[in-house]
């Protein structure tokens, strides 16, 4: 299709800039291996992520680099050592602390990424699942070097994930890892027949690249809405993170591109007061701005998904009826929450349905703490305040309970 070379044109760096981005990261390389051999590590420097792969998205990635240590260091802080080796570089770098702790640095324009991993052939052998990323883009470079056509195909699938925000597996977004977006593009053959299909994926749709037959093996807790047996590891889920409401969202934008193919999927749209004030017309528009806390970028994001979830089942549980709403981080700027909710004014007052009549006990205790009760369907009832009668309230009382305080730097409420 058109559609899609025009798309690469966009998005697809050039061969000469490349070439220049790759000798950049062979010099960083190249420092990696001089500052193990300083150490006296038994450790080798490898690529990996999309720079390894070839599926670098025009202005948007990072370079990961793994320091795969021989595995006879499986009971050694490998994060320690590691830690040691960036000491003796000129990068100046900051660690970021996870299951394993790794670190980050930019050079000329590129952010690094450096991450310690055991040296291992077998997964089983696997003592932290980022072990297995060096399998994983030794996987997908074979199918790469049989099919060229392949590199195309993840870049496009690539931008239209993170355009429609459905890229990556962190807890705080459920989508499709660059892992999972791989190996569909695999089993499918391109992006639009992987979008042809995924209109008529069914909850728990098994996709078995490598046709194991192993999906009745999986751990029971890894069971995601898509199950894809990991090409590298029958026992695993590869996209165990993906959560229902991407599952969903993916099935339903791949209906609306087949229906109607445009250059406007592959467009992120940013959060615009504007654009909500317009959605919401004469409803209340409530937004959040959200300083994030410092940490992992997983942990501090889960923690904001966490609040937006919060404010969402209080607005529910004292009756306002949300018409829409969402949340928006990227990381560097502060997170956006925004709820927009009929603006017709609740009741003051509201019914509280008690026990049935006959169950003596039950009524007795219903009535000492409302005074004025009433017999409704043999029920006992009785009407009682409202705390909240408007949202606006509810919720500038919201971000100053220790809940919300505890997961977030700063908070500002906008009632638009």
């Amino acid at each position: 299709m058109e559609i899609f070379k025009e798309l690469l044109n966009d998005c697809k760096i050039s061969n000469t800039d490349f070439l220049k981005i790759n000798n950049e990261i062979n010099q960083i390389l190249l420092n990696l291996k001089k500052s193990i051999k300083n150490n006296k590590i038994n450790a080798n420097p490898v690529l990996g992520g999309s720079s390894a792969k070839g599926t670098i998205l025009k202005g948007d990635f990072d370079c990961d680099i793994f320091v795969k240590f021989n595995y006879s260091y499986k009971k050694d802080d490998i994060s320690k050592s590691l830690e040691n080796i960036m000491k003796s570089m000129k990068n100046k770098f900051v660690k970021v602390h996870g299951s394993r702790d790794y670190f980050q640095f930019e050079n000329k324009g590129i952010t690094y990424e450096i991450i310690p991993v055991l040296d291992i052939k077998n997964p089983s052998d696997a003592l932290n699942v980022t072990d297995m990323s060096p399998l994983h883009v030794g996987w997908i470079k074979k199918k790469i070097n049989k099919n060229p056509k392949i590199i195309d195909e993840i870049i496009i699938t690539k931008k239209f994930c993170k355009s429609q925000r459905l890229y990556g597996a962190e807890s705080y977004i459920g989508g499709f890892s660059g892992h999972v977006i791989d190996i569909l593009v695999v089993y499918y053959g391109s992006f639009q027949k992987l979008l042809e299909n995924a209109i008529n994926w069914q909850k728990y749709k098994i996709i078995d690249v490598e046709n194991y037959n192993s999906s009745n093996d999986l751990n029971k807790s890894k069971i995601s809405p898509l199950i894809i047996i990991d090409p590298v590891d029958e026992s695993r889920n590869a996209a165990a993170a993906l959560s229902i409401e991407k599952f969903n969202n993916f099935r339903k934008v791949a209906k609306l591109f087949i229906d109607n193919p445009s250059l406007k999927f592959f467009n992120k749209k940013e959060i615009n007061i504007d654009q909500l004030k317009k959605k919401a017309n004469k409803n209340t528009l409530i937004t959040i701005n959200l300083e994030a806390l410092e940490g992992k970028i997983d942990v501090v994001g889960g923690k904001l998904l966490k609040t937006y979830k919060y404010i969402l089942n209080r607005l529910n549980f004292f009756d306002f009826i949300i018409i829409d709403s969402g949340w928006d981080w990227n990381k560097f700027d502060p997170a956006i929450m925004w709820f927009i909710i009929d603006s017709k004014k609740l009741s003051k007052e509201k019914e509280r349905i008690g026990p049935q009549e006959q169950d003596h006990f039950s009524v007795e205790a219903f009535k000492l703490k409302h005074k004025k009760c009433y017999i409704k369907d043999k029920r006992v009832c009785s009407m009682i305040k409202r705390k909240y009668i408007i949202p606006e309230k509810l919720i500038k009382d919201l971000v100053k309970f220790d809940y919300i305080k505890e997961r977030t730097l700063k908070t500002k409420v906008y009632i638009v």
